[in-house]
């Protein structure tokens, strides 16, 4: 007997972060547009506690995640000041990505 594999080759996206993207999804809907560095201060699983591990380890990153998943839109980009960290560089602002949820869940 021939065993199929439990997913499809290349389907690891939609195993990894599968529970923190879930959860973000639900946070977003009862909140409104949220950064994703509020998404990763923010965001706890259904015991109230943060996420270890099983999350992006830095805004950047979660932003991949969620340009992936069809269930996220980018909702506006807004101006931010970080003055300690863009100062060093020469940039006093940068855009920072608002994340919000399609209409019609897929």
């Amino acid at each position: 007997m021939v065993r199929k594999a439990a997913f499809s080759p290349g389907s690891s996206f939609r195993l990894k972060y599968h529970n923190f993207r879930n959860a973000c999804f639900r946070h977003i809907k009862q909140t409104g547009p949220q950064t994703a560095n509020q998404l990763i201060e923010n965001v706890r699983n259904c015991r109230g506690e943060k996420f270890g591990q099983s999350i992006p380890k830095n805004s950047a990153s979660l932003s991949a995640v969620l340009l992936r998943d069809k269930r996220f839109i980018v909702d506006s980009h807004v101006r931010s000041r970080n003055v300690l960290r863009y100062a060093k560089e020469g940039r006093s602002s940068h855009d920072v990505i608002l994340w919000g949820v399609a209409d019609d869940e897929v």
